[in-house]
């Protein structure tokens, strides 16, 4: 059969054949138990409830012979207390209970027999309620007409009531334990040939099985476990050769599939290691939109590719701005060197062709502007004066929005490039900010026949803040400087002033002890006069 020159036809026939037997199985199965089930609904909707309510019928009828015969002989308070409950909700509970099994009833013999028990219990009901009344009190019971009307109530009407009511419950009794215990044994047959059909289906399943196996073990396994050792080998990295396989089932096709999944991983391999080595241009074509490790290996050679030139990007700005620290460290002393020497560096290292930097000249607060400070293989065209208004320009507009003006399209003379291939107007111009915690410092703007990339443009303007830092640090340095130089200029003068006062001092001090000799000459005249016209006197 052309179905058994197919894999899946063989394996396919050993499912249906099984599938097959399974459904017959549940089919039957599914009778079984469907039977069942309306055996325990009819039992537990109709036969367990009849038979229960036989019972209690049967409890309520003896109690009712037994609280009358109570209430006649021996009157206690707690005897008449559960007649009168019984008579006022056991009887009717009860009655209700009946009627709803009546209803229910299929069976007019079970109506029958319900509706004469409701009767006789009616009757009851009325008998003990009349033997209650006339023995209500104890002035009553000492009336002997009373008791005896009483008891020929019990006699006449309550006990044969009671036997009738017995025997009919009775019989009810047997006959729905009788139904019960019929349907039992139905169930219980039911079960048993619903486990010799399991049992039968497992056997036939089982040697369906066994006969499934020894076909497939020849067509299937074997050829599979060979396969299976080719593919471990190749799990473990083996690349091995695979025989030709002439059957055209699966398993042949599977073979002829490893056999170009082989290649395929030969061909990977040396995509693998040529990449390895670092060679990202290698060509090499997936197998298909669904070879993925083909399609990953593509796209990890383009991610290394890309992540090496990320960090040739990263190392090139790393070391660049190493190089600017050093250079920022070792020129801080004057804001001019330090432009001059950062502009020089910064246009060689972006491989640009021309610079200018400005900074924020602020001496006179009332006349502030941006002043050009260094200038490196420049012929301007448009910037010929050293001094720049806030505002002016591309520049001056730069230092109000604090942000990075990055040209692509430039005006025609905005700069003139002069090399020796003569004049011409750059491809790009970078105008940054050189900002610190959001003011501005200075303006550099760099110009080129190469566009600038983003790294590169990033770069320039990280290195901004540094040279923003130190220009800041650079002026109050100049600013302290001059202070010291004023400071030093001041103390000679007041070194000098000192050295006058110190002379007038001198001075002024020999000119009071000349005077202050002179003054005691003038005394001892005086003293001198003074004896000499004393004596006079005398």
């Amino acid at each position: 059969m052309k179905i058994l020159n197919s894999l899946t036809g063989k394996i396919s026939l050993g499912y249906i054949a099984i599938a097959v037997i399974s459904i017959a199985a549940s089919i039957i199965s599914l009778i079984i138990l469907n039977k069942n089930k309306k055996i325990d609904s009819e039992i537990s909707e109709f036969s367990i409830p009849a038979l229960i309510l036989n019972k209690d019928l049967k409890s309520l009828n003896n109690e009712t012979k037994r609280l009358c015969n109570s209430w006649i002989y021996t009157p206690s308070q707690a005897e008449k207390q559960s007649l009168q409950k019984l008579l006022k909700e056991d009887f009717p509970a009860l009655s209700a209970r009946i009627s709803e099994i009546i209803t229910t009833s299929n069976d007019e013999q079970n109506k029958a027999n319900f509706n004469k028990t409701l009767e006789i219990l009616n009757k009851m009901s009325a008998s003990s309620a009349s033997i209650t009344t006339s023995l209500a009190t104890d002035d009553d019971y000492a009336d002997d007409a009373k008791v005896d009307a009483a008891l020929t109530v019990y006699d006449k009407t309550i006990l044969p009531l009671h036997e009738e009511n017995s025997k009919i419950i009775q019989s009810s009794i047997t006959k729905y334990s009788d139904i019960m215990k019929e349907m039992q044994a139905k169930k219980d047959t039911s079960y048993q040939l619903f486990n010799w059909v399991l049992i039968l289906m497992l056997i036939v399943i089982l040697a369906t099985g066994v006969i499934s196996l020894f076909v497939s073990r020849r067509t299937i396994i074997e050829p599979i476990n060979e396969l299976k050792e080719i593919i471990n080998k190749l799990g473990t990295g083996e690349i091995t050769e695979i025989a030709e396989d002439r059957s055209n089932d699966e398993i042949g096709e599977m073979r002829k599939s490893i056999k170009s999944m082989i290649a395929g991983f030969k061909s990977k391999t040396d995509f693998a290691i040529a990449i390895g080595d670092g060679n990202y241009v290698l060509d090499y074509e997936a197998l298909g939109d669904k070879d993925n490790l083909g399609n990953a290996l593509i796209e990890m050679r383009s991610n290394l590719k890309k992540a090496t030139e990320e960090d040739k990007k990263r190392s090139w700005a790393t070391e660049g701005l190493a190089k600017f620290v050093d250079i920022l460290r070792s020129n801080n002393a004057q804001t001019a060197n330090l432009s001059e020497n950062i502009l020089t560096n910064l246009v060689k290292y972006l491989k640009a062709n021309q610079g200018t930097m400005f900074v924020v000249n602020d001496e006179n607060e009332k006349d502030v502007y941006l002043e050009l400070v260094a200038c490196y293989a420049y012929d301007r065209k448009k910037h010929v004066e050293k001094r720049i208004e806030i505002g002016e320009g591309l520049v001056g507009q730069a230092y109000l929005e604090k942000d990075i003006i990055f040209l692509t399209d430039v005006p025609e003379n905005y700069v003139t490039i002069t090399s020796g291939l003569g004049d011409a107007t750059p491809r790009c111009v970078m105008i940054i900010p050189l900002k610190m915690n959001e003011k501005v410092y200075g303006i550099l703007e760099i110009a080129s026949f190469t566009a600038f990339e983003k790294y590169m443009i990033e770069f320039t303007e990280k290195l901004g803040e540094s040279i923003a830092s130190t220009i800041a640090a650079t002026k109050i340095n100049d600013r302290t400087s001059a202070l010291l130089a004023q400071t030093q200029i001041q103390a000679e003068e007041m070194r000098a002033q000192e050295e006058e006062m110190r002379q007038n001092m001198e001075e002024l001090q020999a000119t009071q002890e000349e005077m202050g000799r002179k003054e005691n000459d003038y005394i001892k005249q005086i003293e001198s006069l003074k004896a000499e016209l004393q004596n006079l006197k005398s």
